[in-house]
């Protein structure tokens, strides 16, 4: 029964049927970064990070295991560079040996609602069923404003990932498929393996 810590990295693969960044094992060391920002002539209280989780199956279709933006971390402005934690609890569910989990992260600047950043998903995980567990995410975030009394505010989110900045999932936790058995004979001597 694997217990995993998944990082969010910067390069990306495809499985079953979508290409996107990958949820894996080890950071590539790559780092980068994604930013939602606004202008306005205020500045909002706060922004927020936060995911959708989802079954990717074999042929492309999935199922979402959230029933909402999940894990929300929310940040006042501003907020220095900073690491930040949330959980969510992953429910009990059967699995294919060739599913894979994908990820959605969502970042709000306060001003114009949740926007994706971009996706991440695992290999195929060979397995029969997701764990009940709680996930703990890790989120490096920055929430950063500039004003001036021309344009006003211009403000964001940014999330950063891979490289120096470990964002990841921990207690990432399923069960491993059984190999397959098989038996050969001649009638008289059966061998399994």
């Amino acid at each position: 029964m694997p217990v995993e810590i998944r990082y969010f990295r910067s390069d990306s693969h495809t499985i079953n049927t979508v290409t996107a960044r990958i949820l894996g094992l080890s950071l590539s060391g790559v780092g980068d970064s994604i930013t939602q920002r606004s202008r306005a002539i205020f500045l909002p209280d706060s922004c927020a990070c936060g995911v959708r989780v989802y079954i990717r199956h074999a042929d492309g279709s999935r199922d979402e295991l959230t029933t909402d933006i999940s894990a929300v971390v929310s940040l006042g402005y501003p907020t220095s560079k900073s690491l930040h934690s949330a959980n969510w609890t992953c429910p009990l569910t059967a699995l294919s040996p060739t599913d894979a989990i994908e990820i959605e992260v969502y970042l709000s600047d306060g001003f114009s609602g949740w926007q994706l950043a971009d996706i991440w998903i695992s290999e195929q995980l060979g397995a029969t069923q997701l764990n009940s567990a709680s996930w703990t995410f890790y989120y490096w975030l920055q929430a950063s404003y500039s004003y001036s009394p021309i344009s006003g505010y211009v403000f964001g989110i940014t999330f950063y990932f891979d490289g120096t900045d470990d964002s990841r999932i921990e207690n990432f936790s399923y069960t491993v498929a059984p190999p397959v058995r098989r038996t050969f004979g001649d009638g008289l001597t059966w061998i399994t393996f």
